[in-house]
């Protein structure tokens, strides 16, 4: 009798144990900040970081807002929360088409930040990166610019803009489009806006873009 007791006892201890082992191996809820269906990783803050494989020049963002890189790392645009109604596809890509407004110096790619014209109810900031070999003899970043067109179009708008370190830039914008960081070439002196040429000004002796 005691062999048969003790033979039943070690049958159930193996079915407890299979019973633990089944509900062990069963996968938990996806926890926040977890890769989602579309293979980005949300964080709590809304800043879309690229999931392995992914693509830096893309990615969804809604209106918890978030940050999106060029897949070359060199240009990014901040969106903050509330600047988007609903989630929008935002990209970042070199331009194309050689962009390059009137009267200034290249100092760095110009990027194309999409949906062009997209709009914002608040600034998103826009950072760019410059080669400071690029810049005029005997001038300092100091003086460089970040200027805007609609893609297709050479009618440039200068943003104010900060320098933020030694190769970078940064302008707030309220709509996307063409960015560019330039240099503004000074023209020669001049009395009136007469001494100046095409669409020059005459500002403080010196004639330059307007």
């Amino acid at each position: 009798m005691g062999m048969k007791m003790r033979g039943a006892w070690a049958s159930l201890l193996v079915v407890g144990a299979a019973a633990c082992s089944s509900t062990s191996s069963t996968a938990g809820p996806t926890a926040p900040g977890d890769a989602g269906s579309d293979g980005n990783n949300l964080s709590d803050t809304g800043t879309v970081v690229p999931a392995e494989g992914g693509t830096a020049g893309q990615a969804s963002i809604g209106p918890s807002g978030g940050t999106v890189t060029s897949a070359d790392g060199t240009a990014t645009v901040t969106i903050p929360a509330g600047a988007l109604a609903k989630t929008v596809t935002i990209t970042v890509a070199p331009a194309t088409g050689g962009v390059s407004p009137a009267s200034v110096t290249l100092v760095g790619q110009a990027f194309t930040f999409g949906p062009e014209g997209q709009q914002f109810s608040a600034p998103a900031k826009v950072t760019l990166t410059y080669d400071p070999a690029e810049l005029p003899s005997g001038k300092t970043s100091s003086g460089i610019v970040i200027e805007t067109a609609p893609v297709g179009s050479t009618s440039f708008t200068t943003l104010t803009t900060t320098v933020v370190d030694a190769t970078h830039v940064s302008a707030e914008t309220s709509h996307f489009s063409n960015f560019v960081p330039s240099f503004p070439i000074v023209g020669p002196g001049c009395s009136t806006n007469a001494d100046c040429s095409g669409s020059q000004i005459c500002v403080s002796g010196v004639c330059t873009m307007p």
